[in-house]
């Protein structure tokens, strides 16, 4: 028996609930944070490719992108056409969000959400809206394999919190989710903070880099993504 999709979060179908393999990754970095490789074991490699031929990935939503998930749950998931936003940039950033969503019948991928988002989230006293988006989001990733099989720990988390530090970034919060992205391995890092934006780019890249994860807003991610899909 395989993990299944749920609402819009994502399939999180990686591999049978039997298979007991752990997900093996090692990382290998310099002092830049931004230049990084990841070397990947056999077996990590299977796991990472999912079940047949399909690559499977993980995308990390900061704090601000979940809460518009799920403040605008009827336009991103639903089937309410007209975007409930009158500011044209985050306008833009719901419809990325939107096709991300519709995309994933013909990619594979999940959604992060470790504890440390999930109590931020709860924190900040949402309505009961927000709250039901971010039980489905929790519900999703508990279901998925990624939170069974990539195991992190609080040590590591800070280790990576400390390489982090050139790169100076603004919240500390920031710093965190970002440090939790890298420790699940994940391929993408999704913000609208045009600090954390800025700061994880070198001159003349079109997206961050940091570690092995990519970060972009949604409207960039999706051009990526959508390119490789119909490229297959």
């Amino acid at each position: 028996m395989c993990s299944t999709i749920k609402n819009g979060w994502g399939k999180g179908v990686l591999r049978p609930r039997n298979d007991t393999r752990k997900c093996r990754v090692t990382q290998e970095f310099d002092r830049d944070p931004r230049h990084f490789r990841v070397v990947v074991s056999r077996h990590s490699a299977l796991f990472l490719c999912g079940l047949g031929k399909r690559s499977i990935m993980l995308i990390y939503l900061d704090t601000m992108i979940v809460q518009y998930c799920a403040g605008y749950e009827d336009f991103i998931f639903g089937d309410d056409r007209k975007n409930p936003a009158n500011e044209p940039k985050l306008a833009g950033e719901l419809v990325s969000l939107r096709q991300l969503v519709e995309l994933e019948q013909f990619g594979d991928w999940t959604f992060a959400a470790p504890s440390h988002l999930m109590n931020e989230l709860l924190a900040g006293k949402p309505n009961s809206k927000q709250r039901r988006g971010y039980r489905i989001l929790l519900e999703v990733w508990q279901d998925s394999a990624w939170s069974e099989f990539c195991e992190t720990s609080e040590d590591k988390i800070l280790s990576i919190c400390e390489s982090l530090r050139p790169l100076k970034l603004k919240g500390a919060a920031d710093q965190r989710h970002l440090a939790e992205a890298i420790a699940l391995n994940a391929s993408w890092f999704l913000t609208n903070d045009g600090n954390v934006i800025r700061r994880t780019r070198t001159k003349g890249q079109k997206l961050g880099r940091v570690y092995q994860v990519r970060v972009a807003r949604p409207s960039e991610c999706i051009e990526e993504i959508s390119v490789g899909l119909f490229l297959r």
